[in-house]
């Protein structure tokens, strides 16, 4: 069966956009980037509660997790890292390489999206409760992130073929493995896969960087 040849990386990562309609006399796409300035603060709406500030989660060494699954499959679900890419200088190459330090990362959860790893480590509020939407920048939709994972192969599957799937991305993707390009994954939730046979180091540490971008133009 094809599935029992892949081990599989369940990776749901959403980026936030703003989604409108063009009207109908427009001559050319404008870019829905909301507002150019800071709204007025008299305008905004008011809570009645006070403001929660959210606590700041201190790092944990990740982790990770492979998660066997009744049809030979593995998830990697626990152990991902996350930063913003302008936080980061280094390229894929060199970040999907065992010696490149992410102690300045935060931990992230996998699957979510950027906004549920950043909430889930007191960066931000939860937006659910009150106003607190308010506190959340919506530049986080307008720049591209990084994820990254440390596995092994597991003992018993070393030798074998091996697939790396990718069950969700939005918008882009840039995969890279062991300091190697794998390819692009484009399109809102596109899945994609590879094969990582021949770039799997069988006996130590295999480290995937993924860069995940958004859409050029949301809401042409």
């Amino acid at each position: 069966m094809l599935a029992s040849k892949y081990r599989r990386c369940w990776l749901l990562l959403l980026a936030w956009a703003a989604w409108g309609q063009l009207p109908a006399h427009a001559q050319a796409p404008k870019l829905n980037y909301g507002l150019a300035q800071p709204q007025d603060p008299a305008t905004l709406p008011q809570a009645q509660a006070p403001s929660i500030a959210p606590t700041r989660r201190a790092k944990v060494p990740p982790r990770t997790v492979l998660a066997a699954a009744p049809d030979g499959q593995f998830r990697l679900t626990q152990g991902w890292e996350l930063a913003a890419a302008n936080q980061v200088p280094a390229a894929g190459a060199a970040i999907s390489r065992a010696a490149f330090s992410s102690a300045s990362w935060y931990n992230a959860t996998v699957p979510g999206t950027v906004l549920t790893s950043l909430i889930d480590q007191g960066v931000y509020p939860d937006p659910y409760i009150g106003l607190n939407n308010l506190r959340i920048p919506d530049t986080l939709a307008r720049q591209p992130w990084w994820y990254r994972i440390r596995f092994r192969v597991p003992a018993a599957r070393r030798g074998q073929s091996a697939w790396l799937l990718f069950e969700g991305i939005n918008y882009q993707a840039d995969v890279w493995l062991n300091g190697q390009r794998l390819g692009t994954i484009k399109g809102a939730f596109r899945r994609g896969e590879f094969d990582i046979s021949q770039r799997l180091n069988a006996a130590g540490d295999n480290v995937l960087a993924v860069r995940i971008l958004p859409p050029p133009h949301p809401g042409v």
